[in-house]
């Protein structure tokens, strides 16, 4: 069974209102919708723009229980809008419902945007029902009849219309209900699609379903391409730079900040020459005190440093060095 709603008066209720408040009032409207949709267990699959579709589908045992269910919601969705009307004075608004019970094939097509849908003859004829129905009533099929429990609800014959597409139908009102059933007889009405709520071979309900390994497989996939690249690096480096803390060997990775803190500084040094420097300075300022270091002291090796009577001729690089020095 397939319900079609539309909000009668919306195309010129939305042109008088701001995108963000369409959004506002469509998303109040839908979420009472859904409470009740709930309450009988059943299946909303989509809404485009103010149209609301519904349906007993996938996974219903019982055919009659569910066209039923698709009739209680209907009648509820029309008092849900009256109590919005009331709570809204400024704003009268009213549905137009279709409803019909057929054969349906149901699945998911493409491998983006998963969307359960359904197709058939059954669901263009619901689909005519709202559009040829009037403003507050809900309009139903001959075959729903014949389907819901003879003594549950009120029909009003309306007569013989033009269907688009086809031809001469015989279409009635659902007035309303002489029972109301138990929120509890609802919550069995259709069994979950994991444990084969479809009627038909399981071989045909695999060929249209996605495996759930399948589906966390994508899900994970499109997870780990939204991973910020530039996130794991800092990841990388801040693990690194904790090793090098505890270990006590802590020293500048990041060439660039150094490079801009040494030219904000008005040094404008490499991070080789600064090194140098650092060893030049400390050597200068207390060489008796001097705790020579491996790495200093495999520099001084490398160093070619000549004594003349009392001046030190260092090397090329050194003199460079000390020549940036003096002009610091």
């Amino acid at each position: 069974t397939i319900l079609f709603a539309d909000i009668v008066g919306f195309t010129a209720l939305s042109n008088n209102m701001e995108a963000v408040e369409v959004v506002k009032f469509l998303n109040n409207l839908f979420t009472r919708f859904d409470e009740s949709l709930d309450q009988y267990n059943l299946n909303k699959i989509k809404t485009i723009g103010d149209c609301y579709m519904a349906t007993s589908i996938p996974g219903c045992k019982d055919p009659s229980a569910s066209a039923a269910a698709i009739c209680h919601f209907a009648l509820d969705m029309t008092q849900k809008l009256e109590e919005y009307n009331q709570e809204n004075p400024g704003v009268q608004l009213s549905l137009r419902i279709g409803i019909n019970t057929g054969p349906v094939v149901a699945g998911v097509v493409g491998t983006k945007r998963f969307l359960y849908d359904i197709w058939g003859d059954a669901v263009n004829v619901a689909s005519r029902m709202e559009s040829t129905g009037i403003a507050g009533r809900i309009q139903v099929t001959q075959d729903l009849i014949d389907t819901v429990p003879s003594d549950e609800f009120m029909f009003e014959k309306r007569g013989f219309l033009t269907v688009k597409g086809i031809g001469e139908m015989e279409t009635y009102f659902l007035n309303n209900r002489r029972v109301k059933r138990s929120n509890s007889q609802w919550k069995g009405l259709r069994s979950s699609v994991l444990h084969g709520g479809f009627r038909g071979s399981v071989s045909t309900a695999n060929n249209h379903i996605k495996s759930f390994a399948e589906i966390i497989s994508l899900a994970s996939q499109s997870l780990d391409d939204l991973v910020d690249e530039s996130l794991k690096q800092d990841a990388e480096l801040e693990t690194r730079r904790l090793q090098k803390e505890a270990n006590g060997t802590i020293q500048e990775e990041d060439d660039d900040h150094a490079d801009s803190a040494r030219k904000s500084s008005g040094m404008g040094l490499t991070n080789q020459q600064m090194q140098e420097l650092q060893l030049l300075a400390e050597y200068d300022s207390d060489e008796n005190e001097l705790e020579v270091s491996p790495l200093e002291n495999d520099l001084q090796k490398e160093e070619n440093i000549m004594m003349n009577d009392d001046n030190i001729i260092m090397d090329p690089v050194e003199d460079s060095v000390k020549a940036k020095l003096l002009e610091i």
